[in-house]
């Protein structure tokens, strides 16, 4: 990807993105896994399917049906799990807004792939906890 490309992506996720830690629950052992995700949604078409193109396997899309009459299509890429570090790769240096929830996903993936599969230590699960709250507290909507 062409720097002035990778600039391109990384206003767009400033503008029209979401750079995100979410947890769940993994019932059996009663524990939490943390999952990274970018998603960009645009009613542009062409935008989400430039991106899809210039990530080819790494990037999943999806359309979201309006749910009002006044409402557009909304196209949406995202990416998950690894592929969100080659993404924040490319778009960190040029981004403005959301460096600071690029940085904690990007932490939070390279705990990941270390991680996979192993039983996780206190620390490691106490750092994780610790990057997945000061990434909640920066997307909490109405925060200046």
């Amino acid at each position: 990807m062409k720097c002035r490309d990778k600039a391109w992506l990384a206003g767009f996720i400033d503008g029209e993105g979401c750079i995100e830690i979410y947890s769940r629950k993994y019932i059996p052992s009663n524990s939490i896994y943390y999952i990274v995700r970018i998603n960009i949604s645009n009613t542009k078409k062409k935008a989400i399917e430039f991106i899809k193109k210039s990530y080819k396997k790494s990037c999943c899309s999806y359309i979201q049906y309006p749910i009002s009459k006044n409402a557009k299509i909304c196209y949406i890429a995202q990416f998950t799990c690894e592929h969100v570090i080659k993404v924040l790769n490319d778009v960190y240096p040029y981004l403005k807004l959301k460096r600071e929830q690029a940085r904690l996903c990007r932490k939070m993936s390279i705990s990941i792939s270390k991680n996979k599969r192993k039983k996780l230590s206190p620390n490691i699960i106490k750092y994780r906890e610790k990057i997945y709250k000061k990434c909640q507290l920066i997307n909490k909507r109405g925060l200046k």
